[in-house]
């Protein structure tokens, strides 16, 4: 019926063999990790009182290891801060500068949004 091979079967050089070159190895990268959100510790407040955030953050005196993963993401309308990878299992060691940062914020009369800690 027209076709070079039985049942339209090809063979695995039939590219090589029509004058096209083969197809190059594929390239093998190590699986990207990912990053559970779960573990963050996130604060939201109004964008008008991002400064007060900010304030509290500094006036708290986190460690240094833990000063290094706080970050504050801003948007039109919130100031949010993500601390990565903080909230496991151990819910009292968490407590003592949670509970500073909180107390920061009372004093400045900052009401959260969101507040997953």
């Amino acid at each position: 019926m027209g076709l070079p091979f039985e049942r339209g079967e090809r063979p695995l050089d039939a590219d090589v063999q029509c004058g096209r070159p083969a197809l190059p190895a594929p390239i093998t990268a190590p699986m990207k990790s990912t990053h559970n959100v779960d573990r963050d510790v996130r604060i939201q407040v109004k964008r008008a009182d991002g400064a007060k955030l900010k304030a509290a953050v500094k006036a708290a005196k986190l460690s240094k290891s833990i000063n290094k993963k706080v970050k504050f993401s801003t948007t039109k309308k919130t100031v949010t801060l993500v601390i990565k990878n903080v909230r496991t299992s151990d819910e009292h060691a968490r407590k003592s500068w949670v509970s500073r940062i909180t107390h920061q914020l009372d004093r400045r009369k900052v009401d959260p949004l969101y507040a997953l800690v």
